[in-house]
C-alpha cells in the first residue's frame, strides 16, 4: 500500500514567502533640501526620510516605502496601486 505524504501547511506558507517575487508599483516622491539634509516623501502615502544626498534620500524612501508596504493589508496595497497622481504647477495669489 502506497502513502502519499502530504506537505506541512506552514513549509507551503514559508515557501511561498521565500519564493514569492516582489511586487512593483510606481510612486511620486517629491525631494527638498532643509538645511544639510534631503528630504523625500511618497505623495501618496506621506512615508517620509531623508538623506545626505539626493540619491540617499531616494534610497531611503525606497527602503522606507517597502517596510512600509509589507504590513499593509493587500487590499490596501491594490488600492494604492490603482490610485493615480499627477504633478501639477499650482499658480497661488497672495496679498
Amino acid at each position: 500500500m502506497f502513502v502519499e505524504k502530504s506537505t506541512p501547511p506552514l513549509f507551503d506558507k514559508l515557501a511561498a514567502l521565500f519564493y514569492a517575487q516582489p511586487m512593483k508599483i510606481n510612486f511620486t516622491a517629491v525631494i527638498k533640501k532643509e538645511g544639510r539634509w534631503y528630504v523625500a516623501e511618497c505623495i501618496e502615502t506621506g512615508v517620509t526620510t531623508q538623506g545626505k544626498t539626493v540619491a540617499s534620500a531616494k534610497k531611503n524612501l525606497c527602503e522606507a516605502m517597502s517596510l512600509y508596504l509589507e504590513d499593509l493589508p493587500k487590499n490596501k496595497v491594490e488600492k494604492l496601486r490603482n490610485q493615480k497622481s499627477f504633478v501639477q504647477p499650482l499658480n497661488v495669489e497672495y496679498a
